[in-house]
């Protein structure tokens, strides 16, 4: 598992209240095993929200990690008006031991 500082290299709405944003990670994407990790966002970098959220990982290409989610609530909200260059705190990649298991055999 790696902390780290994540650029937002885009973020944008691809449906309505469905988005898709790309974080250049180059740790963690480096780190990334196979479908069904994930990674663990920490939306402000304030009290006001200080759990982080999980976000399944969608694709890893070239050091960025994507995400796709849906506008729920306030912190999805506050992921959807995050713009380019901006940054955020991501723990991952993350995934259950037992899925570990079975990537590391592949």
């Amino acid at each position: 598992m790696i902390i780290e500082r994540a650029r937002i290299k885009s973020n944008c709405e691809v449906a309505h209240n469905i988005w898709e944003m790309h974080y250049e990670a180059p740790n963690i994407a480096n780190s990334y095993l196979g479908a069904g990790q994930f990674i663990n966002i920490l939306a402000l970098d304030d009290w006001s929200h200080p759990l982080r959220r999980p976000m399944s990982i969608a694709s890893v290409k070239g050091g960025c990690v994507s995400i796709i989610y849906k506008i729920f609530g306030d912190v999805t909200k506050i992921l959807a008006s995050q713009k380019e260059g901006e940054t955020a705190e991501l723990m991952g990649p993350l995934r259950s031991e037992e899925h570990t298991s079975e990537l590391q055999s592949q």
